[in-house]
């Protein structure tokens, strides 16, 4: 076989033409550290539930009348929506929540829009007094990312509740990957208004004209435009309530007659709170309870670090007041954070035993060398491939990578190893040991690589929830593997070629702890 022949392929090519391997990994590992540091972090992959759920809120309504009136008019019309495979209802006093399953795989866009339908279908059968009905996806990464409790030994539970709302939640609601934040605990303010019956009678008024009135008066009315040559004024009457007093003050006109009488003259109109039906409590102190959701594509810990930020900051700017005293209740950052961080120090920790095993095996620093190269040069092109591929960083992403960490030094091991044999079998030119070395062994390099992702690669095509949460798994080993017979193929040959041409020894093969574990080897064998 003629050398030209004999030296073809991408190891031989990498071997003549070191500079261009060197070019390529610094690129390598440019994009591998771009994306590494750009890679969204969570606790688990995406996963998108083919699940609806439609509610119909109906307050003070019986549950059995809730059933009879609401939620079969729900199961009927949304029973017919395309590739539904169950219903369910649930009905609560005052409210209908009905959910639709459909099987995994199922566009759930489209679902949405089906029953979307089928609901407006059935909006005209429900009661007049019930709220609309709404309907949206179980995304169960809408659940709060950060919730946070606030306090005051000071405050009324509804100035609280209210300086929680109207200040502190429109600051929250700027940072980036918020889409929304709900209050809950202390008091609501409310002003009611109680009725007598019997002056109501005696006036010959009816509620549901009080009523009419009360929200007919309480807005703020266009009156039009004021313009001259020079300028032009929009104007408007300001009929909203600013305070109790003006509701007390609002004038009834007696029906039959031209008389008019004030509002307090047949009610009893009280500022006050809503009937409180949820309590929280920070450290045994009445408490207002802060929680944010993120948006669906947002990253979790992005998200929780942002607000905890921000709440940081405006306690340091002294925008939250001495006299109220908040606590972090829930962050979900920190268990993602703290369980992402043992699947890397478990990746870390194998790819430290595979070098430390390499280099009582081997023997030598330089081959060593070669291997402690060539694992993170494919670690990070796994990360470049996982960017890519717009994967995220969790549980399931670092473990297929420290199970690939194994994987990623077996090439590379074998490549070296066949190349540094034709150099100590007495070939004395380091280069064409390792052309030699490499053509042995590149095609059984492929063929092993190959059947490695044939394994994995089917699992795939798996459906259901498994598939959704093993993908990104079956995806990050396949991107290891690819990635080590990359390197095997390209930098190894290259550095054992160039680092064989080095006269100097490390002598580690002559320690102690290298000659007893090569005897012990041998005396197993």
């Amino acid at each position: 076989m003629s050398d030209a022949h004999r030296h073809r392929g991408l190891a031989n090519l990498s071997i003549r033409r070191p500079i261009g391997v060197l070019a390529s990994a610094s690129v390598v590992v440019v994009i591998g550290l771009f994306y590494a540091g750009r890679l969204p972090l969570d606790l688990l992959p995406q996963i998108i539930y083919p699940q609806l759920r439609a509610s119909v809120e109906y307050p003070g309504v019986a549950p059995e009348v809730m059933e009879e009136q609401v939620t079969k008019i729900l199961e009927t019309s949304l029973a017919t929506t395309e590739n539904l495979i169950e219903l369910e209802s649930e009905t609560t006093e005052g409210e209908s929540d009905v959910s639709l399953h459909f099987s995994y795989g199922t566009d759930i866009n489209f679902a949405l829009q089906d029953a979307s339908k089928n609901l407006d279908r059935a909006r005209s059968r429900l009661p007049i007094d019930a709220d609309p009905p709404s309907i949206r996806k179980f995304d169960p990464s809408q659940f709060p990312v950060f919730e946070v409790g606030f306090s005051s030994s000071t405050r009324e539970q509804a100035d609280l509740r209210s300086w929680v709302e109207l200040r502190l939640q429109p600051q929250l609601l700027s940072v980036p990957g918020v889409a929304a934040i709900d209050v809950s605990g202390g008091l609501v303010r409310e002003i009611q208004v109680t009725l007598d019956q019997e002056r109501l009678r005696s006036y010959g008024l009816t509620l549901s004209e009080v009523l009419a009135r009360i929200r007919a008066e309480n807005q703020d009315s266009a009156v039009g435009n004021v313009t001259s040559r020079t300028f032009e004024i929009v104007g408007k009457t300001t009929g909203k309530f600013r305070e109790v007093d003006d509701l007390r003050a609002m004038l009834l006109t007696v029906p039959g007659t031209r008389e008019r009488i004030p509002l307090s003259e047949i009610a009893e109109v009280a500022d006050t709170h809503q009937e409180q039906r949820l309590w929280a409590r920070l450290d045994g102190v009445p408490a207002v309870k802060l929680s944010v959701r993120k948006q669906p594509d947002a990253n979790t810990v992005a998200v929780a670090e942002g607000v905890g930020r921000r709440v940081e900051q405006l306690a340091q700017s002294r925008f939250i007041p001495d006299d109220i005293h908040y606590e972090i209740v829930s962050d979900q950052s920190f268990f993602i954070r703290n369980a992402v961080a043992g699947v890397r120090d478990a990746a870390l920790l194998g790819a430290g035993l595979a070098m430390l095993v390499v280099l009582l095996f081997l023997g030598s620093l330089r081959k060593t060398f070669i291997i402690g190269l060539s694992i993170p040069l494919a670690v990070l092109a796994t990360f470049a491939m996982m960017g890519m591929g717009r994967l995220t960083l969790n549980i399931m992403s670092l473990g297929g990578l420290a199970l690939g960490v194994g994987m990623l030094v077996d090439n590379s091991i074998v490549m070296l190893e066949n190349i540094f044999r034709h150099h100590s079998l007495g070939m004395s030119d380091p280069e064409e040991a390792a052309h030699r070395g490499s053509s042995e062994v590149s095609s059984a390099i492929v063929a092993s690589t190959m059947t490695n992702l044939a394994a994995v690669v089917p699992f795939l095509l798996i459906t259901g929830l498994a598939a959704l949460i093993f993908r990104e798994l079956i995806l990050t080993i396949s991107f290891a593997i690819v990635a080590s017979l990359g390197v095997a193929l390209t930098l190894v040959p290259m550095l054992s070629a160039q680092l064989a041409k080095v006269q100097r020894r490390s002598r580690i093969d002559d320690s102690r702890i290298v000659k007893g574990f090569a005897a012990g080897l041998e005396r197993f064998t």
